[in-house]
């Protein structure tokens, strides 16, 4: 169990069921936005994968 024990895994877990249900919701208004948008659907992934946080982001080390 990680440092958070129970409380943590409990809460990580709601958290996740929560982002999972606000899928749908999030996909259609993906949809409805799509008409406005700058950019690709590819370019917007690229960009988002290069802007990625990394372990060593996430953790403090360099």
């Amino acid at each position: 169990m990680g440092a958070g024990g129970p409380a943590g895994a409990f809460a990580a877990l709601t958290g996740g069921l929560a982002g999972l249900a606000a899928v749908p919701t999030a996909l259609r208004k993906r949809r409805a936005d799509r008409p406005g948008w700058t950019r690709g659907e590819a370019a917007m992934w690229a960009l988002l994968w290069q802007q990625r946080a990394r372990a060593a982001d996430l953790w403090g080390r360099a």
